[in-house]
């Protein structure tokens, strides 16, 4: 048994040595990115070791396409990019071979104006998705140039008619597109832009001018988390003119858009953002050209790809809504917030539908913070999280648990043994990797603190000029014991770090210890903005949950869903039937770092 054992191990490596590796392949553009329902369209796909594209599959039952024909389109020229985001260090091989597949691809008359995605079947397995964008059957128009004024706009006899749809680009830093269009008195317009959830690079403004050049409605792509759409009611018949630039001043062929352009119903929001499973509730709806429809029943089901969500598309007296709304589809009791001096008391699980809606005193306006008050036994372990953002919500939220005098409560005593700082360059919130002075004494399995995020190390640094990377999921860095990451400048100090019990106490060694409280900002991978925290109660008594804006914004918009219930093993698996991703002979990615380690259990550290 112990020689066959011993073969055992020596044929492994050989067979893997002898496994050629390939490019795996990858669709790099597409054109058009945009398909009117009802019709048949053409398009044009380019990308690395597409030979033998036989079949395109949609994530989308009203869309079908077939593959025309393939064309040999050169050779690739340029850095394959790993998992990290830098360039990959696995040998390729030769040159990777370029082609061109010519795609004719239908949609029904009645498929959903949202976008669906595709791949290309090939003879070395599945490609990566691209994004296309289902659009109404409204008449294209192409940007004229020059366009970078509005004299030149004047001039262009040919003004949009709407509805309508224009495609254009930012062709070079500065570059401006100034588009006239006719408006009718008391008619509300939508303005709506596709772009980067098609790949483009263009960071959207928009702006609506009226004839003597008076900025009447303005929005950016940094304002699309209250809604993608500029909406604006027309005060005459007349001639007007959308001017659209990128926020950054920059341009280029990748730089494109599309701008929908109509009278056609749009949903900005709705409050509360879900409901209990089997129950029916009224919500109510806001937006552009909604008519007298301004709230609807639904019942909660969950049915929403398997995800405990459900969306929402009513139909209007204007026709059908150009988005969809996501509604929370939620197991615990849900009761909803009641504004008052006092915190408004629960009784866990519940799940609070409420507003960041600030109000007023004799001093003004003041910024919201919603505080609710509920009941633990020492011991107990709760979850509190938030929904507003996946929701669509604007709402930043930040949450902390609290004594019931409203103090902060520690969780954990994170005392620092040695102290470097991050070099190189400033990182983001989102990096796995960060470049420390220190490539010695920080060891896999140890925690860090950066700032205010506790880390712990996934791989150490292969030599001076190498990165430490940290525990991460889909790209993101995880902060642990609900610490949130953030962006960081170089000269950052970094420290490795022991976690201990609350308060305890510590000879001193000329660094610093910190006592971590219960609060969270960003829930971490997959939660985006929305805020989730463990709590564990450190005795029998009330305690608080403080939730606001991060920023101090606040509006009828800023609606939410807080959950409070006792922790519970859970998990949730996730099956998305166009990302499945193979290649024939793939292995590792950029770095050659191994995926496997970012799925594995995470151990409990001070409740976290």
């Amino acid at each position: 048994m112990r020689n066959r054992g011993a073969a055992l191990l020596l044929l492994v490596p050989g067979i893997l040595l002898a496994d050629e590796r390939t490019n795996p392949p990858a669709i790099q553009q597409a054109a058009p990115l945009a398909i009117p329902r009802g019709e048949t369209t053409e398009i044009r796909v380019k990308g690395i070791n597409l030979e033998g594209a036989r079949e395109v599959v949609f994530d989308n039952p009203a869309v079908t396409g077939q593959v025309e024909y393939v064309n040999r389109a050169g050779e690739f020229v340029g850095k394959f990019i790993g998992s990290n985001g830098t360039e990959s260090t696995i040998e390729r091989g030769g040159p990777a071979p370029m082609h061109e597949v010519v795609l004719k691809v239908a949609v029904s008359g009645d498929a959903e104006l949202e976008l669906t995605r595709f791949r290309l079947i090939t003879a070395a397995g599945s490609t990566n998705p691209q994004r296309l964008s289902i659009e109404p059957e409204y008449e294209l128009h192409r940007e004229m140039e020059p366009n970078d004024d509005l004299a030149y706009a004047i001039e262009q006899d040919e003004p949009v008619t709407t509805p309508a749809i224009v495609a254009g680009m930012i062709r070079e830093p500065g570059d401006v597109d100034v588009i006239p269009l006719i408006g009718k008195a008391g008619e509300e317009l939508v303005f709506l832009v596709t772009a980067g959830q098609v790949g483009s690079a263009l960071r959207w403004r928009l702006d609506l001018l009226d004839e003597s050049g008076v900025t009447l409605a303005s929005k950016t792509v940094l304002e699309s988390d209250r809604g993608p759409a500029m909406g604006y009611r027309i005060p005459a018949d007349g001639r007007y003119f959308v001017r659209v630039s990128d926020i950054d001043s920059g341009g280029g062929k990748n730089h494109f858009y599309r701008l929908r352009i109509g009278a056609f119903p749009f949903l900005t929001s709705m409050y509360p953002l879900g409901v209990r499973e089997g129950e029916e509730t009224e919500v109510t709806l806001r937006g552009y050209n909604l008519g007298e429809t301004r709230t609807a029943k639904v019942t909660g089901k969950a049915d929403y790809e398997g995800m405990r969500e459900a969306d929402l598309r009513p139909d209007f007296p204007a026709g059908e809504a150009h988005d969809k709304l996501r509604l929370a589809v939620g197991a615990q009791p849900e009761i909803f917030e009641k504004e008052s001096a006092a915190p408004m008391a629960i009784e866990a699980p519940v799940t609070v539908n409420g507003r960041i809606s600030g109000f007023e005193d004799n001093e003004g306006r003041k910024a919201d913070n919603d505080e609710f008050r509920f009941h633990a036994r020492k011991g107990e372990q709760f979850v509190v999280e938030v929904e507003a953002r996946r929701l669509g919500s604007p709402l930043d939220s930040v949450i902390e648990v609290l004594d019931a005098d409203g103090k902060p409560i520690s969780r954990a005593s994170v005392r620092a043994e040695l102290a470097t700082r991050l070099v190189l360059n400033d990182r983001n919130s989102s990096q796995p990797g960060l470049r420390m002075e220190d490539v010695e004494h920080f060891r896999v399995g140890d925690w860090v603190m950066v700032g205010n995020e506790i880390l712990r190390v996934n791989e150490e640094p292969r030599g001076p000029d190498s990165d430490y990377f940290f525990d991460s999921f889909g790209g993101q860095r995880i902060g642990y014991l609900d610490t949130t990451p953030e962006a960081h400048a170089m000269e950052t100090p970094v420290y490795k770090v022991s976690l201990h019990p609350p308060h305890t106490q510590f000879p001193p060694n000329g660094l610093p210890v910190r006592q971590l409280e219960y609060r969270n900002d960003d829930g971490g991978p997959g939660f985006g903005k929305d805020s989730k925290l463990t709590f564990e109660a450190p005795a029998t008594g009330d305690y608080l949950v403080r939730l606001r804006d991060l920023r101090g914004f606040q509006g009828e918009d800023f609606a939410y869903r807080l959950t409070v219930r006792k922790a519970a093993p859970d998990f949730r698996l996730l099956r998305d039937g166009c990302s499945a991703h193979s290649a024939r002979g793939q292995r590792g990615g950029g770095g050659e770092r191994a995926a496997a380690g970012r799925l594995r259990r995470t151990r409990s550290v001070a409740g976290g």
